[in-house]
């Protein structure tokens, strides 16, 4: 383990911050999301490549993500992937390497997280160069 002599923290309207630290087992099972999240999506405008961070909380339910890609008018142009996953962070990978049939211009992405209690439906915009 290497040793630091200092840190540096700018509270700006923060009051009090943890430092985890360990194996990333463990890790994982201590540091949980408080509430459901989709992250900015990335690269964007993108290529061959998407890649969508979800945070989803709540260590005894199961998920459901399904993710699908459409053009401006509402027609689905391709389903991306459809997971399980558990309470966590994750980053959801998108290849478009094998289909080079999208055009250059605008697409919305349509995530559909369920879960026993509730169902979320977020929509974001990405642009294929």
């Amino acid at each position: 383990m290497r040793t630091v002599d200092s840190y540096t923290f700018y509270a700006s309207g923060v009051n009090h911050f943890k430092i985890y630290y360990g194996r990333e087992e463990r890790l994982a099972r201590e540091i949980i999301p408080a509430a459901l999240d989709v992250g900015d999506i990335y690269p964007n405008p993108f290529n061959d490549e998407l890649f969508i961070p979800l945070s989803l909380p709540d260590l005894d339910t199961s998920y459901e993500v399904d993710i699908s890609l459409s053009d401006l008018n509402g027609n689905r142009v391709q389903e991306l992937t459809h997971v399980e996953l558990g309470a966590g962070y994750h980053r959801i990978h998108c290849d478009f390497s094998k289909n080079l049939n999208y055009s250059k211009g605008f697409y919305i992405v349509r995530i559909v997280i369920s879960s026993a209690a509730k169902k979320e439906i977020i929509y974001r915009k990405v642009l294929k160069f």
